[in-house]
């Protein structure tokens, strides 16, 4: 594997350099949830994905079947308490890995509160924000963490791009009969490169990518690889921050349940390996 390891105590460095860069599948019927501060088990050899409500942003919990915990993004700045407050709901102290897709601010900027909070084994990144080269830190078939039955795999990007979203981390977590894709922010040009690359993109559950937002219909090809039974966009229409017209229409087309965090609150899947359902 060819991602760079951070250890907990070179996290103070990685939070300033972060801040310089900142400045088969059961029905489910999801309803908006609170963080509220009751632990939330999970049986041995099970495996969990919350997707945390924290407006426009992304911030996604994973609780693997060996007990090990990762953070997917870290939300905004402003939202971090809320991360910081699901993770103490899931009784997580520390975590194995957080995974930072790319460096914008609703992506990386909890960064810095959560991991004075929740020390981290490892931190990785596509790229190093202070490496002008730009070399890939994480390279494309680099199983970042991986365990009996299960890994999460890095697909993209294959290079660098010109738009920092087309530059971002994609993942996807495979666990025996069940698979999630974690799109980060890739638009056009990366989802194209992706499909290139990865011809066989099916998965049950689908991050969608940038929010929802893209230019026309660039996207359809994108889904309809994938096929979702799930897709999952991270959104807050309060702000007017919404899905592009037709973008859930395409989904649900395709069989998908869609699924915004801006109506459903935190949006969390459980699976055996070859069930996959959503909890309440």
């Amino acid at each position: 594997m060819l991602y760079r390891q951070h250890s907990y105590k070179q996290l103070p460095a990685l939070c300033l350099m972060l801040l310089s860069v900142l400045c088969a599948c059961v029905p489910v019927f999801a309803q908006k949830a609170d963080a509220g501060t009751q632990k939330i088990p999970l049986q041995p050899g099970w495996l969990e994905v919350a997707f945390i409500d924290v407006g426009k942003g992304d911030a996604a919990i994973i609780r693997f079947p060996d007990g090990r915990t990762c953070l997917l993004d870290t939300g905004y700045a402003a939202t971090a308490e809320t991360v910081i407050k699901n993770l103490r709901k899931w009784g997580i102290t520390s975590l194995d890995l957080i995974v930072i897709t790319h460096d914008h601010k609703d992506h990386a900027g909890g960064y810095p509160a959560i991991v004075r909070e929740f020390p981290a084994a490892r931190v990785i990144q596509p790229f190093d924000p202070r490496d002008k080269s730009r070399t890939l830190r994480v390279k494309p078939g680099d199983a970042v963490i991986e365990g009996k039955g299960f890994a999460l795999t890095a697909l993209g990007p294959s290079r660098p791009f010109g738009d920092e979203n087309d530059s971002s981390l994609v993942l996807k977590l495979d666990f025996e009969k069940i698979s999630f894709l974690f799109a980060a922010d890739i638009l056009a040009e990366a989802q194209a490169d992706l499909l290139k690359n990865h011809p066989e993109l099916k998965a049950q559950v689908l991050k969608v990518p940038h929010h929802g937002t893209y230019k026309k219909n660039s996207a359809t090809a994108f889904f309809t690889a994938i096929k979702p039974a799930y897709a999952v966009i991270t959104c807050d229409a309060e702000n007017g921050d919404v899905p592009d017209p037709g973008v859930e229409e395409t989904l649900q087309g395709l069989g998908a349940t869609v699924l915004r965090t801006d109506v459903n609150g935190n949006i969390v899947f459980r699976s055996n390996g070859s069930e996959l359902a959503m909890q309440p």
